[in-house]
């Protein structure tokens, strides 16, 4: 059994950007297959697509097993499809997670852990780029009955170990592996950013 199933949720409705989030792409570059791939690489397997099924070449993607049950649906649709001890989740409108973090953050979580999350000096956290345990699964459905939707929701039910904003400042200093696009700004925000910086958008 492997132990980590990386997951991309592509569920949502991108009701505020006005177009599909699952075929956003920066340079010509898909924002999805971008994600895939750096997940791919960080886990050594492939990454499951929750929310509806998408017809990319090569990508596993499964509907929702709960509608409109948002982030904690998708978490349950994962561990149903999935047979691994964890899961790590994020989503498709992430355009530049990091790598180094991603596997910082697989080589120091604990076994005793049920969700590693990233949390900063606001106290905010990233429910989006974080660790999930199947010992949750019965936690995840009782929430679900109840209409609970936030992810966070999990967090004063778990065992939850943090990494703290001055850990990730060192791996990502502009803190962008939590940048998401919800609206036609961000995304014009994105290519500003790639144009000045003179990024390519490649993995």
């Amino acid at each position: 059994m492997t132990k980590i199933k990386p997951v991309i949720l592509i569920g949502g409705k991108s009701r505020r950007l006005g177009k599909d989030k699952v075929h956003l792409r920066i340079k010509g570059n898909s924002i999805l297959y971008r994600t895939f791939v750096i997940l791919k690489n960080s886990f050594g397997v492939e990454p499951l697509l929750v929310g509806r099924e998408v017809a990319f070449p090569s990508l596993h993607s499964v509907p929702d097993k709960i509608k409109n049950a948002g982030p904690l649906g998708g978490l349950y649709t994962a561990f149903c499809y999935s047979n691994t001890e964890t899961i790590f989740l994020t989503a498709c409108d992430m355009p530049f997670i990091k790598m180094d973090l991603v596997v910082y953050m697989r080589d120091t979580l604990k076994a005793e852990t049920d969700i590693y999350i990233p949390r900063f000096k606001n106290g905010m956290v990233e429910p989006l780029f974080a660790f999930y345990s199947r010992r949750l699964f019965k936690t995840v459905q009782k929430l679900l009955q109840e209409k609970k939707y936030p992810l966070r929701s999990l967090l004063p039910l778990s065992n939850v170990q943090y990494i703290e904003e001055k850990e990730i400042e060192k791996i990502d200093p502009e803190f962008l592996s939590f940048f998401n696009i919800n609206t036609k700004n961000d995304l014009d925000r994105v290519t500003l950013y790639t144009n000045e910086k003179r990024k390519d958008y490649s993995v």
